[in-house]
């Protein structure tokens, strides 16, 4: 017996085709591990706690993720991970962008800003795990069909968690704007070249010491510090995941001398630049 069913011409909905990924992480094995406060501002991170426990503050408010968790931070939220030091946790994130759902602004997936944005995977855990590990595996690949494999992936990832925050009704509340947040933006965005207390006293037009006493105090680190632990997280990123020279990762990062780059790796991480490769280079493994 054969039983069929003709679809519907049902709209989708995204206005413009599936998102595309913009970026696929995972975060996992050292019980450790943070991401310091950072934005995206122009793609939605969709985020899945494959295991343990973690915190993530998004806007100043911070919300305890655990195993089968799903969490969505929209685009222009600043936000931050801690890692449970008794439970490590391994988290899988994808960013997307380049869609519209249906009346709504671009690149946005929950209704409100204010939407609470972590809840229960439930019953679609599995699913999460497998999309995640199937992304993983194309994204080595490097190929056209590998890579729309991975939008396609992406965007089911995304018109799921959008289905499942839809009916969600508990909110948080969102701090004012604070200068500092501008500022955080502006090291994110130039983190690269040469940050200094006196480049951002002149393009924000307060003091120097004003600038810095007050993103300490709302971040718990220095503007100075903040932009040096971008570029060594970023350097951290290139050694695992390309294979460029450590001359190549130094210059990327904004660090024309290599021995300057190497003593400030190796005294923050305890670590030179390749012990660090050697020790973690090999655990790029997949989810099983």
């Amino acid at each position: 017996m054969f039983i069929t069913k003709e679809k519907k011409e049902v709209p989708s909905i995204f206005e413009d085709g599936v998102p595309s990924l913009v970026r696929l992480s995972r975060s996992y094995d050292n019980p450790h591990w943070y991401n310091i406060a950072h934005v995206h501002s122009s793609d939605t991170e969709l985020v899945f706690i494959s295991s343990g426990k973690a915190s993530f503050t998004i806007n100043q408010k911070t919300f305890l993720v655990e195993k089968g968790d799903i969490l969505i931070v929209e685009k222009g939220f600043i936000h931050s991970t801690i890692s449970d030091a008794k439970e490590p946790s391994d988290i899988f994130s994808c960013s997307v962008a380049n869609y519209k759902i249906r009346g709504m602004e671009r690149n946005y997936l929950l209704r409100s800003p204010n939407i609470l944005p972590v809840m229960k995977s439930g019953s679609h855990e599995e699913f999460f795990r497998h999309c995640w590990r199937e992304m993983q595996a194309y994204q080595e690949m490097e190929d056209p069909i590998s890579r729309s494999i991975c939008d396609m992936i992406a965007g089911s990832i995304a018109g799921l968690y959008y289905s499942l925050f839809f009916n969600q009704t508990e909110t948080y509340e969102i701090p004012a704007p604070h200068f500092t947040q501008d500022i955080l933006i502006y090291i994110y965005e130039h983190y690269c070249e040469n940050i200094t207390l006196e480049r951002l006293s002149k393009v924000f037009h307060m003091s120097a010491g004003h600038i810095g006493h007050e993103f300490s105090k709302a971040f718990g680190i220095s503007p100075i510090n903040y932009a040096i632990n971008l570029k060594l997280d970023q350097a951290k990123w290139l050694l695992i995941q390309s294979e460029k020279s450590l001359t190549e990762i130094a210059a990327e990062i904004g660090y024309q001398n290599l021995q300057h780059f190497t003593n400030i790796f190796q005294k923050r991480n305890g670590c030179t630049p390749l012990e660090f490769k050697e020790k973690y280079s090999h655990k790029k493994k997949l989810l099983y």
